[in-house]
């Protein structure tokens, strides 16, 4: 389990701005992250035997984003283009949540992204700054002429909160976090799972 994204201060600070309610009630999620590289079939981005494909490298970022505003999914609408070694290169997610929230996600391995993030409410947005998977500046939008913005230090390669709170549940004999519970891992892997299998990808071993 490496969504590090969770555990950081400004992720942290930001679903609690939103628990909040400091946009009113979540509407709409917008968030990409995608990158240009050449293809390589021995590579771990593209060879389907190392879990190859844009969804489970990076596209794990957008959808972690939506569950921790949106939760869960009730329905899924995916699309996907295949390359020469069967594992997804690019796609584009939409979900629709409980009370109506929608969540608008995509990435690529064929395309530099904007890199951004927008959380759409009744009474205003949050933008992420680029690299929003990587979070630590956020701004809050409330109106013209109110936007708040936060920063936040991002230690290390961003896998240091993480750690450290990992560390401190050894040390309290805890076997699970509040911030990344065991439920929602399971359930963002089974929401890959439904994803891929639209597009008919299958790694070997299934």
């Amino acid at each position: 389990e490496a969504l590090w994204t969770r555990f950081l201060p400004a992720s942290r600070a930001l679903a609690a701005q939103v628990a909040g309610g400091a946009i009113g009630d979540v509407r709409m999620i917008h968030a990409d992250f995608g990158f240009q590289t050449e293809f390589a079939p021995e590579s771990r981005l593209f060879d389907p035997k190392l879990g190859g494909g844009a969804l489970l490298d990076i596209g794990i970022y957008p959808l972690n984003l939506a569950f921790m505003i949106c939760g869960p999914p009730l329905a899924i609408e995916a699309m996907a283009n295949l390359g020469p070694s069967g594992v997804d290169e690019e796609s584009a997610i939409l979900m629709h949540h409980d009370a109506g929230r929608l969540s608008m996600l995509s990435c690529s391995f064929r395309a530099d992204t904007p890199g951004t993030a927008r959380i759409i409410g009744t009474a205003g947005s949050i933008t992420i700054d680029r690299p929003w998977w990587a979070a630590s500046r956020f701004t809050l939008h409330r109106g013209e002429g109110r936007d708040q913005v936060f920063e936040y230090v991002h230690r290390g390669g961003g896998y240091t909160d993480e750690a450290e709170a990992f560390m401190a549940m050894i040390r309290t004999g805890r076997r699970e976090s509040d911030i990344m519970p065991l439920g929602e891992s399971l359930a963002i892997l089974e929401t890959l799972d439904r994803i891929r299998a639209r597009w008919g990808l299958h790694y070997p071993g299934e």
